[in-house]
């Protein structure tokens, strides 16, 4: 008999210590979905306090609603003042004391409606209007694009895309590209840029140039031989040039390379490219002729 009273006891004891966990998660996940409702409607963190610890109650005045919601009751005060002129509580028609009532389900659920129509119409405005909100956004009305480049395959990608030159490339030369791209896709390259017929200005340092006039001898019979290839050298202490630039239209190439290691980086933008064809130009004039011009890059 003690036995069975001992384990009825022992199993009551467990049963309203889960109802009593059990109902506490309960309360802790209504409170957060009615103070997560009502922060998607405008209010801050402490007003959602304040407005969740009157939701579901009678009226309560300023002391309780302080205690429940954790709020000192100077700014309780003032956030039930300001709740009030938004609708989310009202006060209660006591005569004694100032008591407030939070706004009941149904108007919550209309004002999340309210919002939900003018998200759509604000979605719909932002749609037709895009192309004009993207102008504002960009104030030079231009485009900003940064593409990576790694690895011989991709490199290769960047220099094709420099093709698209409209009348002059310009370019900072680095050692021999071919060391980068390998030899058979670099004439491929040049034979089409000869086709293209667009000016090519380089500015290198001499030892540059020396490497250049390698690559010239593997593959002499193989280039065309344009004049509008236009070369100048510039000293080492002048300009070190330590990786290859390309220039052009609203685009600025940068690639490098060591030993297998190869990457570049293609930036698209107007000013940029204008700025550094500025940069470019001043160190043209400031280059020499490179008179025993090679053909091989």
């Amino acid at each position: 008999m003690h036995i069975l009273f001992f384990c009825t006891k022992l199993f009551l004891e467990r049963y309203f210590t889960i109802c009593y966990y059990f109902c506490n998660i309960v309360v802790l996940f209504m409170n957060t979905l009615i103070k997560n409702i009502v922060k998607s409607l405008g209010l801050s963190e402490q007003e959602a306090r304040v407005y969740e610890s009157l939701f579901g109650q009678a009226s309560l005045g300023i002391y309780e609603i302080s205690r429940l919601s954790k709020v000192n009751r100077t700014s309780t005060y003032r956030i039930l003042t300001n709740l009030e002129k938004r609708g989310f509580v009202h006060k209660s028609p006591k005569v004694k004391k100032i008591e407030y009532t939070a706004s009941n389900l149904e108007w919550l659920e209309l004002k999340l409606k309210e919002k939900k129509e003018i998200s759509e119409s604000i979605l719909e405005s932002f749609k037709a209007n895009r192309s004009l909100l993207q102008k504002r956004s960009n104030p030079y009305g231009e485009r900003i694009n940064v593409v990576h480049y790694s690895g011989k395959k991709e490199v290769q990608q960047l220099l094709w895309n420099s093709l698209k030159a409209n009348k002059i490339l310009r370019a900072f030369g680095f050692r021999s590209s071919r060391e980068a791209i390998g030899l058979s896709f670099l004439v491929k390259w040049w034979n089409e840029m000869v086709f293209r017929g667009f000016e090519y200005r380089m500015i290198a340092n001499p030892g540059t140039y020396k490497m250049k006039y390698e690559t010239e001898k593997l593959t002499k019979k193989k280039f065309y031989k344009p004049n509008f290839w236009i070369l100048r050298s510039i000293k080492d202490s002048t300009l070190p040039i330590r990786h290859e630039t390309l220039i052009f239209n609203d685009t600025y190439s940068i690639i490098q390379w060591k030993d297998e290691q190869i990457f570049g980086v293609e930036i698209i933008n107007q000013t940029i490219a204008d700025q550094q064809k500025i940069l470019f130009d001043y160190f043209w004039k400031a280059a020499k002729p490179f008179r025993n011009q090679p053909v091989g890059r």
